[in-house]
């Protein structure tokens, strides 16, 4: 949830996705992730091809879910081993 990456400076936003881009930012912020992720996921159903607002949602989806602790499940995202990950039930 950072900045835009200046390639996409060309790119448009309507009022109403950055007003979601900016509560979503803030509650993200303030550790409501349940609240980020609604906010991001109803952004995503406007921009439903923007990859920065999927990652923001896997993001939250991530910190909010009980393998974030799991150190099998950190270590193998630490060594890019995302094809084990998604066939493992931890």
């Amino acid at each position: 949830m950072g900045e835009k990456p200046k390639s996409s400076q060309s790119i448009v936003y309507s009022e109403r996705e950055q007003e979601l881009a900016e509560s979503s930012r803030k509650y993200y912020k303030e550790g409501n992730l349940v609240k980020a992720l609604e906010e991001l996921k109803e952004l995503n159903q406007l921009r439903p091809r923007d990859t920065r607002i999927l990652s923001n949602i896997h993001l939250c989806e991530y910190n909010l879910s009980a393998r974030k602790n799991d150190e099998r499940y950190t270590k193998r995202v630490n060594e890019g081993r995302i094809d084990d990950i998604m066939k493992t039930e931890i």
